[in-house]
């Protein structure tokens, strides 16, 4: 019976698995390699998670219930996937609450500029990122003198100039 399991061959695992593989390969060889394009595999890997530890509980509570020497380790394990489990939904809750409960800093960071800095001021940016102050219909973008940087240009005299 023991062995019967190992022999069991269910490939229903195998499609994800090969995505997170073949997605994890190609991010990884890239130049930049950012947290950003792992995204599609976060739910992958959070259920892969969750079968786990419910897998962990679910053997420990069946083992505590039976007749067998190593209640103590198994009881541990019980204690352990239980106290993660807690710590992830508290941590989960507070994040949420830390994190999308409050203005977003590009916003805050927007007010500050039009409150501070005063009209006709330079504020340099970057080409390809959003520039603060953002635009909005109470701004008139022509406030402030834009000074753009592109970092993925060779150094030229006329950009030494700029800066």
């Amino acid at each position: 019976m023991f062995a019967e399991r190992f022999y069991v061959k269910d490939f229903s695992l195998l499609i994800p698995i090969s995505f997170i593989i073949a997605l994890g390969a190609l991010v990884t060889t890239q130049f930049n390699p950012l947290n950003r394009y792992y995204l599609p595999v976060y739910p992958m890997l959070i259920a892969f998670g969750g079968f786990g530890f419910h897998r962990l509980w679910v053997g420990a509570v069946r083992r505590l219930k039976g007749q067998q020497r190593d209640k103590i380790v198994w009881g541990c394990v019980a204690l352990v996937s239980g106290l993660t489990m807690g710590l992830v939904l508290i941590w989960g809750a507070g994040f949420v609450n830390g994190v999308y409960q409050r203005t977003h800093p590009r916003l805050v960071a927007s007010s500050w500029v039009t409150e501070n800095i005063p009209a006709g001021a330079s504020i340099s940016r970057q080409v390809w990122d959003d520039a603060v102050p953002l635009r909005s219909a109470d701004l008139d973008e022509r406030r402030y003198a834009f000074v753009e940087f592109d970092l993925f240009v060779p150094i030229r005299p006329s950009t030494q100039e700029v800066v």
